[in-house]
């Protein structure tokens, strides 16, 4: 397992798991129940990583449906996810061509020990149960609550932890590029929308968990977000074309940041 993830202790009762290099999960902790947000690429024995930091009842949540944060979730019996991504997610078909592709690109020639190549990404057997803005996680001692985040995708969510000022944001937002281009992606002005609405005064947090990278602080990433969209939203700010393995999308960078976007998509 250590070969593969690289798990780090980064706020009390918190662990950031790299998933080699892919994305990055955590495991908060409460005084009755434990709390793991994504579950990666599924590549790895996560389960099994997770047992070896807890022992308490655990509850999993998906900050979107997107593979790369959600195929671990066949080594869970349930995890929860915004009703907006689960046809998304089950709608993944990993035939041969596609677990080629899959295995080439993010597994590499480096194996886990436990990684079955023929069970690798059935869900069949998870049970997907919804979430709701609003809704809370009591952990004892610790509570996190959903923050209906769309944008990224329409049904992406963060999770916000009050009193130790975290937020865990999946890919709604972190200091690397955002992705808006996808088929999935909400239109900018509805992501616009939504960081708004999450910048609350005051701001209730001060460091980001995000979905890839490990916790950074906040400090003028979210506002930097806003004002750039807001740039083009106004059409003061064109985007250069780029190309992702996931399509192509009009780049804009801002004082902090930047995101993809589709000119057709505003």
């Amino acid at each position: 397992m250590s070969e593969w993830f690289t798990t780090t202790a980064c706020a009390p009762g918190v662990w950031a798991i790299e998933d080699h290099g892919h994305d990055t999960c955590y495991l908060v902790t409460g005084e009755r129940q434990a709390l793991l947000i994504d579950t990666g690429w599924g590549f790895g024995d996560l389960a099994g990583l997770v047992a070896t930091l807890t022992a308490l009842p655990l509850t999993v949540v998906n900050t979107h449906g997107h593979p790369d944060h959600a195929t671990g979730n066949a080594q869970f019996p349930t995890a929860h996810l915004h009703p907006a991504d689960q046809a998304m997610l089950r709608g993944y078909q990993w035939g041969p061509e596609q677990r080629a592709w899959a295995f080439d690109r993010f597994l590499g020639k480096l194996r886990p020990e436990s990684f079955d190549a023929d069970r690798w990404g059935d869900l069949s057997r998870t049970t997907l149960l919804p979430l709701t803005a609003g809704q809370r996680f009591d952990l004892g001692g610790r509570t996190l609550e959903v923050r209906f985040t769309p944008g990224h995708t329409a049904g992406s969510i963060c999770l916000l932890d009050r009193d130790a000022r975290l937020l865990f944001s999946g890919d709604t937002l972190h200091a690397g590029i955002l992705w808006l281009h996808l088929e999935e992606s909400r239109p900018l002005h509805e992501f616009h929308e939504t960081l708004r609405r999450l910048r609350e005064t005051p701001l209730p947090f001060d460091t980001l968990l995000p979905g890839h990278g490990l916790p950074c602080p906040v400090g003028d990433l979210l506002d930097s977000y806003i004002a750039g969209i807001g740039e083009i939203l106004a059409g003061d700010c064109t985007g250069a074309p780029t190309e992702t393995f996931a399509g192509v999308g009009l780049q804009c960078e801002f004082a902090v940041g930047g995101l993809l976007y589709r000119a057709d998509r505003l």
